[in-house]
């Protein structure tokens, strides 16, 4: 799944908050806090996350790529590989094109056919849930700017 939108932040903005949200999520799967030069690319942890009925499931998380513009994560589990990605580059003064994506992999072709039904059967209300998520994000920079311009 695919979803571009313009966010009206700038590049070192969505940057930094990608950093915050990795030091954040550690901190609450490891209780230990990550500096920012520990935030490279290869960098791994393990934490839970609920499936698509809600159940949690143990995972690894390794960051993929972790650069300006770019943020790739992979998410190891018993069924198979997640992968999330955002990709933004600027497009105006305080603005970014931004490409959200979200794929699955699997070596069992049941279990395949199975992401690819429930993707079918929830893609409206996954694409309404991850397009209020760049919302709320958006709307946490934009807050966070006005903060600090005090």
């Amino acid at each position: 799944m695919e979803i571009k939108r313009t966010l009206a932040v700038s590049v070192s903005e969505f940057d930094d908050f990608i950093i915050e949200m990795i030091k954040t999520d550690v901190l609450n799967c490891t209780e230990k806090e990550p500096t920012t030069q520990e935030i490279v690319n290869g960098y791994q942890y393990r934490k839970s996350i609920p499936n698509k009925m809600g159940k949690p499931l143990g995972v690894t998380t390794e960051l993929l790529e972790v650069v300006s513009g770019s943020y790739r994560a992979s998410f190891t589990g018993g069924s198979g590989i997640n992968y999330l990605s955002y990709i933004y580059e600027q497009s105006g003064e305080c603005q970014i094109d931004l490409t959200y994506a979200e794929d699955f992999q699997t070596k069992s072709k049941f279990t395949m056919l199975n992401f690819k039904l429930m993707s079918f059967a929830f893609s409206r209300k996954t694409k309404r849930r991850i397009n209020q998520v760049l919302i709320n994000i958006e709307n946490h920079i934009i807050e966070k700017r006005k903060t600090e311009e005090e």
